[in-house]
C-alpha cells in the first residue's frame, strides 16, 4: 500500500472552501481476527485526533470511545454490533489480529535535498532502484507514488505475517450492512505501527460537508484544489447501491400509501353500503314523513364519519 503524506497546509485549504464542515485523516488496514470458535475478516479504520466524535456519538451503543492520543491505550479498538455478535465480543474482551507486514523504509544517503521540508525521510528505502549518487530527489507526494512504484520491497515477497492483541473498548453500528460486517476503529498510530509507516503516513481523507444538498458544489471546489497525486470520491460514487435504491424507497411509499388510500376507500364505502341495506325500514319511514333527501344523507354521513372516526384514533 502506497502511503501519502498527512498536508497540514491541505487540510486548511479544503477547510476553508465554501461548503466544507470537516475534514480527517484516516489509514486503513486489512486483518483478521480470530476468537477460540470463530475467525473473521476485518477492515480496521485508524483515526486520530481530528476526528469528528460529535457525528459519530449517535451511532454508538455501549462502551467508551477509544482516545488516539492515549499511548496506554494505543491497543484499544471499536467494532461494530454485527461484528461482536458474530465472534461473540462483549467490552473488555482480548482480539488476536493477524495482519500482513510491509518493511521499514529508512533514510537514504542520496536523498539530497527536501523541498516539501517535511520529514519523509523513513519512507524513502534504503535501497533505491536506478538512483545515482548525485541522483536530487524531490519529496513531493507525486514523486513518493513514482518512487514507490520502483521499489522491490513493496512486492509481496517482501511481507511477514504479524500478529498483535487488540481490546475491545466499545461497541457501535453504523446501519450499512457492509460496514457493520467487518468495520474495526482503532487510532491511527496503530494502522501505521501495522504499516510500518511513520506519524506523517496515511491512507487519505474525509471531508464533510456542511449540508447534503451542497455536496456536488463541495465536491468540484475541492476536485479543484486537490493535488494531481490525489483522487477526490464523494460518497455518491463509493456506495451506487445506496443511493440508487433510495429513490426506489420512495416510489414504493407512494405506490403503498395509494392502495392504502384505495382499501380505505373500498372498506368506507362497504360499511355506508351495508348501513343503507341495515336502514331500509327506517329510510321508508322518514321519507314517509316528508324528510328529504338531503336530511337522510346528513344522517348516514356523521353516522359513518362518527365510526371512521373512532377507527383512525384507535387504529394510530
Amino acid at each position: 500500500t502506497k502511503p501519502l503524506i498527512k498536508d497540514i497546509g491541505f487540510m486548511n485549504l479544503v477547510l476553508g472552501t465554501e461548503h466544507i464542515r470537516h475534514i480527517q485523516p484516516y489509514a486503513l488496514k486489512h486483518a483478521i481476527i480470530k476468537t477460540k470458535n470463530e475467525i473473521q475478516g476485518i477492515l480496521i479504520k485508524g483515526v486520530d485526533n481530528n476526528f469528528d466524535w460529535n457525528a459519530f456519538s449517535a451511532n454508538m451503543l455501549e462502551g467508551e470511545r477509544i482516545d488516539p492520543a492515549d499511548t496506554d491505550g494505543h491497543n484499544k479498538v471499536m467494532v461494530t454490533k454485527a461484528l461482536a455478535t458474530l465472534m461473540g465480543l462483549k467490552i473488555g474482551d482480548t482480539l488476536f489480529t493477524y495482519y500482513i507486514s510491509q518493511p521499514r523504509r529508512v533514510l537514504s544517503a542520496r536523498v539530497l535535498k527536501d523541498h516539501a521540508g517535511t520529514v519523509f525521510y523513513s519512507m524513502i528505502p534504503k535501497d533505491s532502484l536506478g538512483m545515482g549518487l548525485n541522483f536530487v530527489y524531490n519529496t513531493s507526494n507525486i514523486e513518493i507514488f513514482n518512487f514507490f512504484t520502483y521499489v522491490e520491497q513493496d512486492s509481496l515477497s517482501a511481507t511477514t505475517p504479524r500478529a498483535v492483541k487488540l481490546k475491545v473498548s466499545g461497541i457501535f453500528e453504523t446501519g450499512i450492512y457492509e460496514l457493520d460486517q467487518q468495520l474495526v476503529l482503532a487510532s491511527l498510530s496503530l494502522v501505521q505501527d501495522m504499516y510500518n509507516w511513520t506519524s506523517n503516513n496515511i491512507s487519505g481523507y474525509e471531508i464533510y460537508v456542511d449540508d447534503f444538498d451542497n455536496l456536488t458544489k463541495a465536491y468540484d471546489a475541492v476536485s479543484f484544489i486537490t493535488p494531481q497525486e490525489l483522487y477526490p470520491s464523494d460518497i455518491r460514487s463509493n456506495y451506487p447501491e445506496i443511493f440508487e435504491w433510495l429513490p426506489a424507497i420512495d416510489v414504493n411509499g407512494v405506490i403503498i400509501i395509494i392502495l392504502m388510500v384505495l382499501v380505505c376507500m373500498m372498506a368506507m364505502l362497504s360499511t355506508l353500503l351495508i348501513l343503507i341495506m341495515e336502514k331500509t325500514q327506517m329510510i321508508g319511514i322518514y321519507k314517509a314523513l316528508g324528510m328529504k333527501n338531503w336530511e337522510l344523507m346528513k344522517i348516514f354521513f356523521w353516522h359513518s364519519t362518527y365510526i371512521y372516526s373512532r377507527g383512525f384514533i384507535i387504529g394510530n
